[in-house]
């Protein structure tokens, strides 16, 4: 078992990326950019199949925060955490919506 056999696919990518161009901010931001407007679209396409109010209301409130992390140049830290838990969201979400 390796430290990274607990991250999905995406998280496992986006940690190679981070890794690699540590240095090279330009194309990490523009990865990351890439990254969050697909989320953003894919959290919005879900919005449409989840029933429970409550639910909804957290999701778009999710998808609105996703702009924050598009609004600088500098990668940080905490924006590749984001964007693994946003990985991890639309995990859970799909999960959901498939059960029902």
């Amino acid at each position: 078992m390796t430290k990274y056999s607990s991250l999905n696919e995406e998280q496992r990518v986006l940690i190679k990326k981070y890794i690699e161009n540590i240095s090279n901010t330009n194309f990490l931001r523009e990865f990351i950019n890439v990254e969050v407007k697909r989320l953003t679209k894919t959290l919005k396409l879900s919005l449409k199949s989840v029933d429970d109010k409550v639910t909804a209301i957290k999701l778009k409130e999710a998808t609105r925060l996703t702009k924050k992390m598009t609004n600088h140049k500098i990668v940080k830290d905490e924006d590749v955490v984001n964007l693994m838990r946003y990985y991890e969201l639309v995990k859970e979400v799909k999960n959901v919506i498939s059960k029902n």
